[in-house]
């Protein structure tokens, strides 16, 4: 009896060791993961993209609403996003810092459940060990630094995807709240961005082809149903047309079109196989081990990744590797349990010895691979796996424009892009633009700027006024034919700046040109 109860007290007070030792590795590992996210973030200029989100966003903290004062608003585009960013702004402060925050608070979050979702399928050392990887991932450092939605949109699908996992493994009255819960956020992933859709349709084909789920319930939950499904019916009535309607028209394209799919498909097979082939192949290990046990809570959000790849390949116009970055932590989780498993072969069941070999694979991976960064580092390239976003010193170049405007009040400013200028100078600074318009409009909607769409328009303006500036970027592609020829003849260079930072996987030149100054 003695014996018994002395056994008893062993097994409690080991049982609390293992779970303080957990908590303070968590603990530490949140700790830098937030110090690797958090450095520097204020130091550098935004990007194109980043520079919508700062527009909107101070939108919101002057008027409530994403809504600029010439009445332009994103629309169906991330409405959900904005306010993240706008009150870290009301909080916080008007600054890159500011903007950034919310998406490093999301990475941080992000690498908690993570490690929920891998414990749920399989157990504690796996989570622990996708935490880890999730941390030091420089894919993932990276997007929790960016002014942008796909680190929520990431975060949000982790939720939907945990909360569905949970269900499975739980019965009755328990399993119809999960279920909601991971509809819930399936629904706010959606909201966050269009391709959020991919959540709620792959849950959706889980239930009603894999998963058979009889649920007995009471009155008060027909009455939540039916309440939630009024509040998303009133929430989403003005999104569902625009995007059934893109979603439509990408088919329609792609149906004339079959073609414009094989490059997709290749770019993103070069991104995984280029770049994270280790990862792939080891995660293929974990898929194949992952069969006999744990096939049925693993197969959810495989089926989701594919489904999430499908819809970015066929009904995004663009192709982009932050479109596929959600679906990273399915593939460190299936990453993660393949070391586990082979750890576990290797050791030969012996527990101890194969936390050893865990840790010794887990920290050649980490110093090993160009990948995952331990250390914190100046800047992290949005071009670092493929080459598709310019990365030029935007406030470098606005602080030297608006210098030249202020002592030349009469200056009239020409760009070939939009939203720099807005964010910048101001809204209404930005006078022409020197684009193509598809849509035969005269006016530019975000930046309210007069359309000069050929070297003619842009001529006739160079003629009516004494004094200007133009900026061309040399990465568009929209520019009227002739139009870059004829500046760099008949125009003064004022400067050139072609980076963001010291050493960059690639330049992406940006000259700005004056005349009568």
């Amino acid at each position: 009896m003695f014996l018994f109860a002395e056994r008893m007290v062993n097994s409690l007070k080991n049982n609390i060791i293992r779970k303080l030792v957990f908590l303070i590795i968590f603990i530490v590992l949140l700790g830098k993961a937030s110090d690797l996210r958090l450095h520097n973030l204020n130091e550098y200029s935004f990007w194109t993209d980043e520079i919508q989100t700062a527009i909107f966003s101070n939108a919101i903290v002057k008027t409530g609403s994403a809504k600029l004062a010439n009445g332009y608003t994103p629309g169906v585009y991330l409405p959900f996003w904005y306010y993240f960013p706008g009150a870290s702004v009301t909080l916080f402060g008007q600054s890159n810092f500011s903007v950034r925050l919310p998406s490093v608070v999301f990475g941080i979050i992000t690498i908690f459940f993570v490690y929920f979702l891998g414990k749920a399928i399989f157990n504690n050392y796996v989570g622990l060990l996708a935490a880890v990887f999730t941390s030091f991932l420089k894919i993932e450092i990276l997007w929790s630094r960016q002014a942008r939605p796909y680190q929520l949109l990431q975060l949000l699908a982790v939720l939907s995807l945990y909360f569905f996992i949970k269900a499975l493994k739980e019965s009755g009255q328990k399993k119809v709240y999960f279920i909601i819960f991971s509809f819930t956020f399936g629904f706010i992933t959606f909201l966050s961005h269009p391709i959020g859709l991919s959540v709620i349709f792959s849950l959706l084909i889980y239930l009603l082809f894999f998963e058979r789920i009889k649920i007995k319930t009471n009155f008060k939950y027909y009455l939540f149903c039916i309440f939630a499904f009024i509040f998303f019916c009133v929430l989403l009535n003005n999104l569902f047309p625009e995007i059934l309607n893109h979603f439509v028209k990408q088919t329609f394209i792609l149906k004339n079109n079959f073609y414009e799919v094989f490059p997709r498909i290749t770019y993103y097979r070069i991104f995984f196989m280029k770049n994270y082939l280790s990862i792939l192949f080891i995660g293929f290990l974990g898929f194949l081990f992952s069969l006999k046990k744990h096939m049925r809570l693993m197969f959810p959000i495989i089926l989701w990744a594919l489904v999430h790849m499908g819809l970015i390949v066929f009904f995004q116009d663009q192709v982009y590797t932050r479109y596929a970055y959600p679906i990273f932590p399915v593939l460190i989780i299936l990453f993660s349990f393949g070391l586990f498993r082979v750890s576990k072969m290797i050791a030969l069941q012996r527990q101890y010895l194969q936390l050893l070999i865990l840790s010794i694979l887990c920290l050649i991976i980490l110093t090993g691979s160009d990948k995952f960064s331990l250390k914190k580092q100046e800047f992290y390239s949005l071009n670092d796996d493929m080459q598709e976003i310019p990365e030029v010193d935007y406030q470098k170049i606005y602080l030297n424009i608006s210098n030249k405007i202020l002592f030349y009040p009469d200056t009239i400013y020409i760009s070939n892009w939009n939203d720099h200028a807005v964010w910048y100078l101001g809204e209404g600074e930005l006078d022409y633009i020197l684009r193509y318009n598809k849509n035969n409009l005269k006016k530019e909607p975000l930046s309210g700027a007069t359309y000069l769409t050929s070297l003619k328009d842009l001529v006739g303006v160079v003629q009516t006024h004494p004094k200007g500036i133009i900026l061309l970027e040399s990465w568009d592609n929209m520019i009227p034919q002739g139009v870059e020829s004829y500046v760099q003849s008949n125009f003064n260079e004022e400067f050139k700046i072609d980076r963001l930072y010291p050493v960059q996987p690639r330049y992406w030149p940006v000259t700005v040109y004056s005349w009568g100054i």
